[in-house]
């Protein structure tokens, strides 16, 4: 593709970047694609191909607790690579982000990569309440490829945030049938349906909850189970 087709990719790419579109922000990118965040600090490192992308951003949102976000400022480039200036903000915490910054990319025979994502195994979220919010990002990512899902939960802390702690639940038991609690202090895995998940979870540090679909991931949970 020439350079008004890469530049059409890219601002397609932010726009699912905004819209939290997870299956979209990956499309681009395959098993040869690399993802480097410079800098020293929690976020920065080499990942690769999509799998690595996801992950990237997960961390991303755990991290800021759901809220970062990005604001295209400019975007140029040729057939080769595609220069984008953006505003970044998020907040945890207290405290705040609100930074420019340039993320370039090197375009593969006219895209970022020319195949999509052929699976996903695990989604492990832990936002601090937020998750439900990432769940509805990642809805198609989850009804395609049904990964097992991991997230904390945590009644008080979500209440806290000004979300309802039965949503998460809710949201996945359109796509899964099996779900789990596991209770890290007590070293237990106890399976119970999805409307038990809040009341199993309350008063209890570091409880996740896992929602299994396909019959290897409830095999395995099932075994760990008992």
């Amino acid at each position: 593709m020439d350079a008004a087709a890469n530049h059409e990719l890219i601002q397609e790419l932010y726009r699912a970047y905004t819209s939290g579109d997870l299956e979209a922000i990956l499309k681009p990118f395959n098993d040869q694609s690399v993802w480097i965040e410079l800098g020293d600090n929690q976020r920065t490192g080499l990942f690769h191909g999509a799998a690595g992308l996801l992950e990237h951003s997960m961390r991303n949102l755990e991290l800021t607790n759901g809220t970062l976000a990005t604001e295209v400022q400019e975007i140029v480039g040729g057939e080769k690579y595609v220069v984008v200036v953006e505003r970044a903000t998020a907040q945890r915490n207290g405290r705040s982000l609100d930074m420019l910054c340039a993320t370039s990319y090197l375009m593969v025979d006219g895209m970022v990569a020319d195949k999509g994502l052929e699976t996903v195994d695990v989604v492990k979220i832990d936002v601090e309440g937020f998750e439900a919010s990432v769940l509805a990002g990642a809805r198609s990512v989850i009804e395609r490829y049904r990964p097992a899902v991991l997230f904390e939960l945590d009644p008080a802390i979500t209440r806290d945030a000004g979300r309802n702690p039965s949503k998460a639940g809710e949201m996945l038991e359109e796509f899964y049938e099996h779900f789990f609690v596991i209770d890290e202090v007590r070293h237990s895995m106890t399976k119970l349906p999805p409307s038990e998940l809040v009341r199993a979870a309350q008063g209890h540090a570091s409880v996740n909850v896992l929602a299994v679909h396909r019959p290897q991931h409830l095999e395995i949970a099932e075994a760990t189970a008992r």
